[in-house]
C-alpha cells in the first residue's frame, strides 16, 4: 500500500469479514463472501464516481488467492483486469475441505458450534508464546540479528508485532467458518476467463513457506493453461509482503507498475 501511494496509484485494501476490525458473519460460504466483496467494490467505485470499467489489478494472499480467483471468474467482464497476482496461494484443489469429506466436515461443524475450544488452545498453548507463537514462527523466515540498533532489525520486529496483533484479533469462529464455507475452484472456467480477458497471472511464493509450500505454488501454476510466471523469493516464508518487503516491491515496480 505504501508503494502504491508513492507511485500515485489508487488502491483498495479489503479487510475481509471476521478479520481485523471487520464485523463477523453468522456463516461464511465463500460464494457469499465473494458477492459481498463485489458489492463493496462497486459501492466504493460509485461513491468516488469511478467508471465501472475501471482497470483493476487483483491481488490475493493465501486464502485471498481463492477469493480473488472466484471474484475474477464471476466478475471479470465488468472490469479490465490486466494482472491477477497470487501471493502464497494454497493448493489448486484443497481436498481436505471438500464437501464430500464427511469426517472433516463433521469436525469443522462441531468446532464451529463450540469455538471456545479452539480459542482456548490458541490463547493458552500458542499465542501465549508471543513472537515465538506458530503464527509468527511459521509465517516469517527472516530472523532478527543480535544488533538491536540495526534499522532493518527494528523494522522486522515491528512487522512481527503487527502480524502478532492481527493474529490475536482473528476470532476462532471466523477461521472455522471460512474453512467450513470453502468452495472449490472451477479451473475450466478460470482458464476460459483468462483467455477471454487476456489477464496476465503472476504467482509469488516464498522459498521457506511452511503454510502453502512451493509445491502448492507450482501446482497452481500448472493448473493454468496459459503461460504463467512463478517467482520464488529466497529466504522468505508465508507472510511475503512482510518477510520480503523489498523484493515484493521490486516485483510490483517491474512487473505491474511499469506496464500501466
Amino acid at each position: 500500500m505504501k508503494l502504491c501511494d508513492l507511485f500515485g496509484k489508487s488502491f483498495l485494501a479489503i479487510d475481509v469479514f471476521g478479520f481485523g476490525k471487520s464485523d463477523e458473519l453468522d456463516q461464511y460460504p465463500m460464494s457469499d463472501i465473494v458477492k459481498k466483496l463485489h458489492t463493496l467494490i462497486m459501492n466504493i467505485l460509485t461513491e468516488y464516481n469511478i467508471k465501472k470499467s475501471q482497470t483493476i489489478h487483483l491481488v490475493g494472499h493465501s486464502m485471498g488467492c481463492y477469493l480473488s480467483l472466484h471474484l475474477f471468474t464471476k466478475f471479470n467482464k465488468e472490469w479490465s483486469i490486466p494482472h491477477l497476482i497470487l501471493l502464497a496461494p494454497p493448493a489448486p484443489t484443497v481436498t481436505n475441505l471438500g464437501k464430500d469429506n464427511r469426517l472433516a466436515q463433521w469436525t469443522l461443524k462441531t468446532l464451529y458450534r463450540v469455538p471456545w475450544l479452539v480459542t482456548f488452545y490458541r490463547e493458552w498453548f500458542d499465542q501465549s508464546k508471543g513472537l515465538n507463537s506458530s503464527g509468527i514462527q511459521n509465517f516469517f523466515h527472516q530472523r532478527e540479528s543480535k544488533n538491536d540498533d540495526d534499522i532493518e532489525n527494528v523494522s522486522l520486529r515491528y512487522l512481527k508485532l503487527v502480524q502478532y496483533y492481527n493474529n490475536v484479533q482473528i476470532k476462532s469462529k471466523s477461521l472455522l467458518g471460512y474453512l467450513l464455507g470453502w468452495d472449490p475452484l472451477d479451473w475450466n472456467q478460470i482458464n476460459k476467463s483468462i483467455k477471454e480477458s487476456h489477464t496476465e497471472v503472476i504467482i509469488i511464493s516464498g522459498e521457506f513457506d511452511k503454510v502453502t509450500d512451493a509445491k502448492c505454488a507450482n501446482d497452481v501454476k500448472n493448473s493454468f493453461e496459459e503461460e504463467v510466471e512463478l517467482i520464488t523469493i529466497p529466504n522468505c516464508a508465508h507472510t511475503i509482503t512482510f518477510d520480503a518487503s523489498r523484493e515484493v516491491c521490486n516485483i510490483f515496480v517491474n512487473k505491474v507498475f511499469s506496464q500501466d
